[in-house]
């Protein structure tokens, strides 16, 4: 279980409530079970016939290209660069000091002249264990 999923299980049995299902059990009794990824972004594993992968799920203004203008800074920041790199494990997953370490290296490019802008979103509880300092052409934001 994620560590998301023990918190939110602890916290339903310090009110009193039932736990929630395994994940497994759900899947196994669903007519259907749809998944917001897609095999071009997952690496190769079974699945049951009843999963379907619908690629992301996004609200109807952001599908619709609505309001999807960034600020100026961002803007001059992110063409700044020489290309994009966007990093981001969502919320879920937690990252230790040296695997973040590794990543903050990784994403620094010290062998490239020229390097890309770097957008590293990173969850709130994981900031204070990035590394102190960061080159300038890596950003990071909070999830």
């Amino acid at each position: 279980m994620t560590p998301a999923l023990l918190d939110l299980a602890a916290a339903r049995a310090a009110l009193g409530l039932p736990p929630l299902a395994a994940p497994e059990d759900v899947v196994a009794s669903a007519s259907r079970v749809l998944v917001n990824a897609a095999w071009g972004l997952e690496y190769p594993y079974k699945l049951s016939p009843l999963v379907e992968m619908t690629g992301p799920l996004l609200p109807l203004e952001v599908a619709k290209g609505q309001d999807l203008e960034l600020p100026r800074p961002v803007q001059r920041w992110l063409a700044g660069g020489d290309g994009l790199v966007y990093v981001n494990f969502g919320n879920m997953a937690v990252l230790d000091e040296g695997q973040l370490a590794a990543l903050a290296q990784a994403l620094a490019f010290e062998d490239r002249e020229r390097k890309p802008r770097v957008l590293w979103m990173v969850p709130a509880d994981q900031r204070a264990r990035l590394p102190a300092r960061l080159p300038g052409h890596v950003r990071v934001q909070t999830l």
